[in-house]
């Protein structure tokens, strides 16, 4: 019988118990700036799982639905003095990473948050970072024909994050405004759906089966650019 010694030098093990530890260390920070859509869904999801949540809203904590300063002491957001494009800046620079749900693509928030992260530049972007190559911040696109499946997308969501860091992260949701989601014409509740995978992807392990639940609020509190 081989020692414990013999089995911790083996590399496949070792590489095995590293792995583990890193997955079992990950946790989870959910920022946002409280836009309509894909913001609030992913911080209605982190709430729900008891995960802290905050990130930085535009002037007035203002999104489609007008100013929303209860965002502040519901979800932990910081009122900026900027647009939204400053506070979308301000969200992918102190985070550590992006999950962006992209739909819309030329021109869109979304693409353009997706651009900063990749480039620094509020520029468009339609793809998620490379492993191992340089970015501003390391950035996963979710595109439309994606999300129809929402444990495939959770899955990847978890896996990527799980490959990113050990210890605490802090992830930004970005997506579009619901308006704007109605108007693409979807064949899927686009906001629900951001909701079902950030939940599913951050659900921890020891929960049952994952099961997209469906809210009744989500979407429907407060809906901006995007």
């Amino acid at each position: 019988m081989p020692s414990k010694r013999a089995r911790a030098e083996d590399p496949e093990e070792e590489e095995e118990e590293v792995a583990k530890r890193s997955k079992a260390q990950v946790r989870v920070k959910v920022i946002s700036g409280g836009q309509t859509g894909a913001d609030l869904a992913g911080l209605r999801a982190a709430r729900d799982l008891g995960l802290e949540t905050g990130g930085f809203a535009a002037a007035g904590f203002w999104n489609e639905d007008g100013s929303q300063p209860q965002l502040g002491g519901e979800f932990g957001l910081v009122e900026t003095k900027g647009s939204y494009v400053h506070r979308t800046k301000l969200n992918v620079d102190e985070s550590t990473c992006t999950v962006a749900f992209l739909v819309a693509t030329r021109g869109s928030g979304t693409s353009k948050t997706v651009g900063y992260a990749l480039t620094g530049k509020w520029s468009d972007g339609f793809q998620s970072s490379a492993q191992g190559c340089y970015c501003h911040r390391p950035v996963l696109v979710i595109h439309g024909e994606e999300m129809k499946d929402a444990e495939a997308c959770a899955s990847t969501l978890k896996s990527w994050l799980e490959g990113l860091y050990g210890g605490k992260l802090t992830l930004n949701v970005a997506g579009h405004r619901t308006s704007l989601a109605k108007r693409l014409g979807l064949d899927f509740d686009y906001d629900q759906r951001c909701y079902d995978i950030v939940k599913l992807a951050l659900k921890p392990e020891d929960e049952s089966s994952l099961e997209p639940e469906h809210p009744s609020n989500v979407g429907s509190e407060v809906a901006g650019e995007g």
